[in-house]
């Protein structure tokens, strides 16, 4: 049965691309955006991160820095977690990449974690919703007859 999958992110009102982090606003922490989340064509559970981290002031790109996602289940906390996924460095200075796999629908807390010449995390919530059947895939599988079963 063919199922097809939505991911939405819930950053406040606005939309995804270039949203900062909630939480922390000091002096010393770096800034940290999500810029993009992409679910996976093969496996709908995983999706791809792009986060843009910047220096406190925001206007210079953070190279160099160790990026760790950390997931856990909003309503269940700890119960239901992720591993750690340490996020790669991109060729553009100051963007990191990685893949995070979560084990089912629902709403996710991420921590990005950032260690370098700055250190400090940064929050946001993803929301991951339940499959939805299609018209084309209920019918998968099924004999062409003037009745259903």
């Amino acid at each position: 049965m063919r199922r097809t999958w939505i991911a939405l992110v819930v950053l406040g009102l606005a939309g995804l691309a270039g949203q900062e982090a909630a939480g922390h606003k000091l002096p010393n922490f770096p800034q940290v955006r999500l810029l993009g989340i992409e679910a996976g064509r093969d496996d709908l559970l995983s999706h791809r991160l792009k986060v843009e981290v910047r220096d406190p002031a925001g206007r210079a790109p953070l190279g160099g820095a160790e990026v760790t996602v950390r997931v856990i289940h909003a309503a269940l906390g700890s119960v239901i977690r992720v591993e750690p996924v340490r996020l790669a460095r991109a060729e553009e200075p100051g963007i990191y990449r990685g893949q995070v796999r979560f084990p089912r629908a629902g709403r996710w807390e991420l921590t990005v974690e950032v260690v370098g010449r700055f250190v400090g995390d940064a929050h946001f919530t993803l929301e991951i919703l339940a499959p939805i059947e299609t018209d084309e895939s209920q019918g998968a599988g099924k004999p062409d007859l003037p009745f259903d079963f």
